[in-house]
């Protein structure tokens, strides 16, 4: 299509043709009015005169263009001239992936941080229901802040329908990134994704494709059948964590893989060679400000100006579907099973607190906590948490400190400790950094730009104040916080609008530093870690760009030749002989040469340790890596193991020493004390096992099931006094939860699980579900009702058998499930991969009553989020894209922000006596509906998404959130 370049299409002027693939060519354009260079990407000509493709083409074009992420693509436009179908996107001057992985010079720790990003992508574009199809590296851009952009959503099933259509039964794809599924021309779904992101991971770590073979259809096949080869062999210096992930994501048999892209981005914080903790994109917020961490961005993409032609890329093809006969069920990968646990482990170690020097300050805080007034804490609310993973230890007095996943952990010198959490006073459970002040307070900093400050006294939290954007704080992820030599307090992070700011003792400021300085120019500045050297320099460690340093006049970055580059710097001291130390992830322990103004490399205990924290400890150094801890009397010249993973637990963390000489350090798993020579590993008996909750639901015993976010173990909490138990772990991912009498169901992602008596029975496809991924269950009189990824179904409990499946949802995604007042069940579904049925359904006892897309409540293009029902006999639908609805037993209505309903997306409806409660993306906020009319409810202390409601017999509210489970008494 060169014979396009001058043409206009629509608004758009084609200038140069930058390349060609095997469904589309891609053109530099202007587009005048906006002033603005854009990409366009137009389909071939002939398929732009069939009807039918064009009415595929703009409804895909309008679902792609509703994806809103930093890792994504964005597309402006979509149009059709002359029989021409064509897309416009923002146009990048960063290049590929691919460019980056054939330059050769992609370090692991890119490498994997750039896949954590598509990894982000593909986990919300699959909430949407979208699946990409045609992941590979020359449809990863990379922004010009050096982030990952996938883009080409919706090309290959555009392409895939049409060739259905037409009876030419191909399968459409990239031979290279194909998975085995797709090469045996099965639907795909997000787990297809995965596997050829997997691909994409593999090749950016070898520098070669697993399959190679000399016709598209040999390579194709080569991922049914053969082996794979281990990455490892061709490059040992890929950490054996990440090959696991690598082997796991890379399953031939779809089970066996990661089952979310969540999933995948959790085992690589956990698996790589870098030291962040993101945590996963929660809920379906596109553009919602994660934790800190591996797959962190370092900002939002920005418009670019033009790109380079990228290098020639593996084109997506359309393959002739292969025999049957060579259509064998690829077999499974046992030997994952027994690595799953600990893929599947975060190795989070804190984000920098800030550098002191070896001896305390004269003006530090000495002596016990003073006495006096507590805090009150917050009336009608409890939060059960999970505090393992420690991002941050200071040590105040004679307390020790430890910001959490969960909220602040307090030790004191009797050994006691003691949690503090929202329901206590705090603005947030989840710290990201943590310091003490001379003044005897404490500053923790946590995600969307809050920073609080905390003054402690015996008896617990004596005064808590919040700082925000309305105080002047910019920074959106507070990772470093570091107290200046003038007592003035320092804050670095990303997704601000500053990376650093200053405390004056009533604002934050941006602090006088020309961050435009040209040695900055392609520097991002995500500040990990904050120094302030004796000399007066500012150092500055960053999340994936090495190492700053102010000296008062200029900017300097230190690059490769100067022995760091691009790596991840999570810790920055100086000790008393005045040397500068670093730690830099794989780069491992770097110490300054200020003579020769470079960084050297110190190998700890062995040549290629990765180093993810250094602390100096009273006349000793002491690093930390992923299996063990070390320690250095005599500067660095030797060391000698201080502890494994078998007496600290498994990742790298904080390190602080207490006024008894005792050493404290702090990872994924918790904290640890070494007393002497003995670590004592320090328990967290009664919590949750994750923060991050997704369903509360109740059991037959009258007990809470809390089901995290992203699967793994479930917790039983009593309502009564909020106790928590962690039942015998399922080596099952848990979904949704039903009771009948003396019995508990399990929705898994490996079918129905029934518990009694101490007793599992697992129902599958074999034994009539329609799907072995469920998503809903409600148990109704004598039935239960199983929604899963195919269709509706109900299982005869009296029988013990399935009944046929619901036709009205047969293969829809049956994500909500209800009970009305009338007896009546309710069911609806969303759109998920190639689940695309979207529908409600009411079922009298008799027949069933479907509204379906388009039609009355307006359900539009994704579907449902949540079903519920108030004692009035109203039933309310949430949707996706579409607002709330509700249904009086006549007609639909449609409820605005206007009448007072919430204008947020709503996960979560709950009945409480004559009141309906929502939650969702709506803040501090619920919303409460009685006959009185709407009513926004502040819940002093909640951030974030609600995932689910439970309202119990006592008139509480049991809340499914990011930070935990809530209890609140409205």
């Amino acid at each position: 299509m060169s014979d396009l370049v001058g043409r206009t299409l629509g608004p758009y002027r084609l200038l140069e043709q930058l390349g060609v693939g095997g469904m589309a060519t891609v053109y530099r354009a202007y587009q005048p009015a906006m002033d603005r260079y854009v990409a366009v990407k137009v389909l071939p000509q002939h398929l732009g005169r069939d009807p039918n493709f064009r009415a595929r083409f703009q409804r895909e074009a309008r679902t792609i263009a509703r994806l809103e992420h930093r890792y994504i693509l964005p597309v402006h436009d979509a149009g059709e001239e002359g029989g021409i179908a064509y897309l416009v996107m923002r146009h990048t001057d960063g290049g590929t992936l691919s460019d980056l992985i054939a330059a050769g010079t992609l370090a692991i720790e890119r490498a994997v941080t750039l896949v954590a990003q598509v990894a982000e992508a593909l986990a919300y574009a699959h909430r949407q229901g979208v699946i990409h199809r045609d992941v590979k590296p020359a449809n990863v851009l990379i922004s010009r802040e050096g982030d990952a952009l996938l883009s080409d959503f919706g090309i290959a099933k555009i392409f895939e329908e049409t060739l259905h259509l037409t009876g030419e039964g191909a399968i459409v794809g990239t031979p290279f990134y194909m998975a085995p599924e797709q090469v045996q021309g099965q639907p795909a779904d997000a787990r297809t994704d995965l596997y050829s992101l997997g691909v994409v991971l593999y090749e950016a770590l070898t520098g070669r494709r697993p399959f190679v073979a000399e016709t598209p259809l040999a390579v194709a096949l080569m991922h049914v059948h053969n082996p794979l080869p281990p990455p490892r062999q061709i490059n040992p210096a890929i950490p054996e964590a990440l090959e696991r992930v690598i082997l796991r994501a890379l399953a031939k048999s779809p089970a066996d893989r990661f089952q979310t892209g969540e999933e995948l981005v959790e085992a690589l914080r956990g698996a790589g060679p870098t030291t962040a903790d993101r945590r996963p994109q929660t809920g379906d917020q596109g553009l919602g400000a994660p934790g800190p961490g591996l797959a962190s961005p370092v900002a939002p993409p920005s418009a670019l100006g033009p790109q380079s032609s990228p290098r020639v890329a593996p084109a997506t093809v359309v393959l002739g579907r292969p025999p049957r006969w060579l259509w064998p069920a690829a077999g499974t990968a046992a030997i994952l099973a027994l690595l799953v646990a600990a893929a599947l482990l975060v190795r989070s170690p804190s984000p920098a607190t800030p550098a002191l020097p070896t001896a305390p300050p004269a003006t530090a805080f000495a002596g016990p906590l003073p006495a006096g007034p507590t805090i009150t804490p917050r009336a009608g609310l409890l939060a059960l948490t999970h505090t393992g993973g420690t991002r941050g230890l200071a040590v105040l007095g004679d307390t020790v400190w430890a910001a959490t996943t969960g909220g602040l952990v307090r030790y004191t010198p009797d050994g006691t400790s003691r949690v503090f959490t929202i329901a206590d006073g705090l603005p947030f459970n989840h710290a990201w950094s943590l310091v003490a002040a001379p003044d005897g307070t404490l500053w923790a900093g946590s995600g969307g730009g809050r920073v609080a400050h905390i003054r402690p006294v015996a008896d617990g939290l004596g005064e808590v104040t919040l700082y925000t954007a309305d105080e002047g704080m910019e920074v959106g992820d507070v990772t470093a916080l570091m107290v200046d030599a003038d007592g003035a307090l320092w804050a670095g992070g990303a997704y601000g609008e500053a990376s650093l700011s200053r405390f004056d003792g009533t604002r934050w400021q941006r602090p006088d530093l020309p961050l435009d300085d040209p040695a900055l120019q392609d520097v991002f500045v995500a500040p990990w870690a904050l120094l302030r050297s004796a000399d007066g320099a500012l150092w500055v460690g960053l999340y994936d760009r090495g190492i700053l340093r102010w000296d008062g006049a200029r900017w300097t970055h230190f690059t490769a030749e100067q022995g760091v580059g691009d790596t991840q710097v999570t810790r920055l001291v100086q000790t008393g002989d005045g040397t500068i130390w670093a730690a830099a992830g794989d780069r491992g322990l770097l110490r300054f040469d200020a003579a020769q103004d470079r960084w050297q490399r110190v190998a700890v205990l062995r040549d290629d340790a990765p180093v993810r924290w250094v602390a100096a400890l009273g006349a000793e150094l002491w690093a930390a890596s992923d299996d063990f801890l070390a320690r250095s009397d005599d500067g660095g010249a030797t060391w000698r193991r201080a502890a494994t993973d078998q007496d600290v637990g498994w990742g790298a963390g904080p390190l602080v020493q207490d006024t008894a000489g005792r050493v404290w350090f702090g990872n994924f798993e918790g904290r640890s004390v070494r007393d002497g020579n003995i670590w004592h590993r320090l328990g967290r008996q009664g919590e949750l096992p994750d923060s991050q909750v997704a369903t509360a639901a109740l059991g037959p015993d009258g007990k809470i099931w809390a089901v995290p976010l992203y699967g793994g173990p479930v917790a039983l909490v009593d309502p009564a006094g909020g106790q928590v138990e962690t039942p015998p772990e399922l080596a099952l991912r848990v979904s949704a939860v039903a009771s009948s009498p003396g019995v508990t169901w399990l929705g898994t992602g490996e079918g129905l699980v029934r518990l009694s008596n101490g007793a599992t029975l697992r129902l599958t496809e074999q034994d009539g579900l329609p799907s072995n991924e469920i998503w809903a269950l409600l148990v109704a009189d004598e039935t239960l009702w199983v929604g899963t990824r195919r269709g509706l179904v109900a299982y005869d409990l009296t029988a013990g058998a399935f009944g046929a499946a619901v036709p009205e949802f047969d293969g829809g995604l049956v994500s909500a499930l209800v009970r009305a007042p009338d007896g009546a069940v309710w069911a609806g579904t969303h759109r998920d991969g190639d689940s695309t049925l979207i529908a409600v359904g009411r079922f009298d006892g008799s027949a069933w009553q479907v509204w379906r897309e388009g039609e009355a409540p307006v359900l539009g293009a994704d579907g449902v989020t949540a079903i519920g029902a108030d004692l009035a006999g109203r039933v309310w639908v949430a949707g996706w894209s579409d607002g709330l609805h509700s249904w009086d037993g006549e007609r639909w209505r449609r409820w605005a922000p206007e009448d007072g309903a919430p204008s947020g997306r709503i996960f979560a409806l709950a009945a409480r006596g004559d009141e309906l409660w929502l939650g969702g993306e709506m803040g501090d906020r619920l919303f409460r509906w009685s006959v009185d009319g709407w009513r926004s409810v502040r819940v002093d202390g909640l951030a974030g998404v609600v995932h689910d409601i439970l309202a119990t017999e006592d008139g509480a509210l049991w809340l499914a959130t990011e930070d935990g489970l809530l209890r609140y008494q409205p």
